[in-house]
Parts: C-alpha cells; structure tokens; sequence
C-alpha cells in the first residue's frame, strides 16, 4: 500500500478549504455533522492552547437546535473567525496533524494518504522498523565484536579497504529486502534464476543428446562400413 504526501501552498493559504478538508476527515460516517468527541479532536488539534472546558462552550453554542451535533457551516463559521490571528505556519502545521490521523482516504489538494492509512502503518510498517532496528543492533554488535577480535586485522591494523558498518544504509537496505515489495522482487529474482538454471539443463541435456546420437550415427556407420569391406 503506497503512502503519499505532498503540499500545495496556494491550497494551504485557503484556510476555509484546509479546515472542510479537516471536517470530512473527522467526519467518519460522513453525515455533514460532527458530535462533542469529534468537535474536540478538531477544535484543540488546530488551537493548541484551547482547553477543553472552552471546546464544549463552543459547542454548545454552536448546537443551536441542541440536537448534540454540529454541522460544516456552522463548524467553518467558527474555526474560521477563531483562526483568523493564528500564523500560517502554525494553522498549516495543525492541519496537516490533523489530517494525518485520519483513518479516511484523503485528497484535497495539499494532503494525501489512502484509506486505512493507519492502520496500514501500525500493521505493517512499524512492526517492520521494529525488526529492522533489532536486526541493525545485532549487526552493529557483531561488527563490534569482529573489530575487538582481531581477525580483520592486517599486522595490527585494520586493512585499508575496512569500512565500518553504516547504519542508516544497513537499515535502508534491509526494510527494503524484507517488504512486500523486496520479497516480491527477491521471488522474482529466485524464479527467473531457477528457470534459468532449467534452461542450462536442458540445453546440456539436449546437447548431451545430440552427441551420443553423433556416435551412435558414427559407429553404426562405421559397422556398415566394416561390413560392407569385408
């Protein structure tokens, strides 16, 4: 599963069009409105320094018709006011915190990620980068121990084509093996080998053939020969 993010300033620079993105995203049954759990998820992730207590008033004013849920008019028409004085770097900066928790495909011009994008990620991913850091700690502690022994050594100095381990490409180099994608390659590779080393055979085998059938056209030829001779 591919996992993308880009930004679009002018996209970001419409705070109206950032925070309806914000909303559907939120907005999880995709009913237009949004409950009390939900307005505070959104009103505390783009202003930090709202407490909670302040949220529910809002909410509450907001909630004209006490129904308990809050629509994208009535939410933009007050985030909007309440955003105005935040610099932009921090508006964008809350925006695209926000997005990135949700769990809903999301393409509105300066975000994306697929659906189930985290749960993608916390299946996936890091269970990977977790066995990829334990994998490097192994290899760092073995070349450690490999250096400390000696049996590298030229004469009491390491030879001077010895470079240490480098962490970052080890690590690179083993997520990459041990994807979906690198095990899909690495079968690949495997299969085309395999049918490779098949095609050697076969040839040898036919070109085995071919020679003993060579000497069998020969000796009864020369049968024929001798006897026609004698």
């Amino acid at each position: 599963m591919k996992v993308v993010a880009s930004m679009d300033a002018a996209a970001m620079g419409d705070r109206h069009t950032a925070l309806s993105a914000v909303f559907r995203s939120i907005d999880e049954d995709s009913s237009g409105s949004i409950e009390m759990a939900e307005l505070l998820t959104l009103a505390t992730g783009i202003c930090p320094a709202m407490s909670e207590e302040e949220c529910r008033s809002m909410f509450k004013f907001l909630d004209s018709d006490g129904d308990a849920k809050v629509s994208e008019g009535e939410y933009l028409e007050c985030m909007v006011m309440m955003t105005a004085a935040m610099p932009q770097a921090e508006f964008d900066a809350g925006i695209r915190d926000l997005l990135s928790r949700s769990n809903k495909a999301v393409q509105d011009g300066f975000y994306f990620h697929c659906e189930g994008n985290r749960e993608y990620l916390g299946a996936a991913v890091l269970p990977l980068v977790e066995e990829g850091l334990t994998a490097l700690m192994a290899a760092v502690e073995a070349e450690r121990l490999r250096v400390a022994s000696g049996v590298d050594w030229d004469e009491g100095y390491l030879p001077p084509r010895w470079r240490p381990l480098r962490p970052l490409q080890f690590l690179g180099e083993w997520l990459h093996a041990n994807s979906q994608t690198g095990r899909t390659l690495k079968a690949a590779e495997d299969a085309a080998a395999e049918a490779s080393v098949g095609a050697a055979a076969g040839v040898a085998v036919a070109a085995s053939a071919a020679v003993a059938g060579a000497a069998a056209v020969a000796a009864a030829s020369g049968t024929v020969t001798a006897a026609a001779a004698a």
